[in-house]
């Protein structure tokens, strides 16, 4: 950036790119965020899920359908972690599911906002949710020796 006066006839102001590296310049300048407090943040959010096992996605009906009229409903989703799968169909504004190995668990769906819904599953694993908004999403399953959530998707 080589003139950082704001100009009236809207030449770099035009670009996002160019005007956030104005603010991110004059907010550093004005209150820099100490090295050792954005360290110890990156370490803080590196431990925010240890008790967690991330279920990694590894099927997506929307991602590898083959079908040459597009995507047809419902929309399958499976996650999968070292011991546990997270099988999921989607069908509008409901999200069935069922963990597997089966087992009766507290089942929380939380959206992006952090807003969370949750159930218990029955006792071979099938949980529902009904009016579900679309939007990115992700399940975390309560299980007896720990917790397993799926990566964030979108519905």
């Amino acid at each position: 950036m080589n003139d950082p006066t704001p100009r009236r006839d809207g030449d770099w102001l035009d670009d996002d790119d160019n005007l956030l590296d104005a603010l991110r310049a004059a907010s550093e300048s004005a209150d820099p965020v100490p090295s050792r407090l954005a360290d110890a943040a990156r370490a803080a959010f590196t431990w925010r899920t240890i008790d967690t096992e991330l279920a990694e996605l590894q099927f997506d009906s929307a991602v590898d359908a083959t079908s040459v009229r597009g995507l047809a409903w419902p929309r399958q989703l499976s996650f999968d972690s070292t011991d546990v799968s997270v099988e999921i169909e989607i069908d509008h504004d409901r999200l069935v599911g069922q963990v597997i190995p089966p087992a009766e668990v507290d089942v929380t769906l939380t959206d992006s906002a952090g807003q969370t819904r949750s159930i218990r599953s029955d006792a071979v694993g099938h949980f529902t949710f009904t009016e579900v908004e679309s939007g990115t999403v992700r399940i975390r399953a309560e299980l007896p020796g720990g917790s397993v959530t799926t990566q964030w998707f979108t519905l």
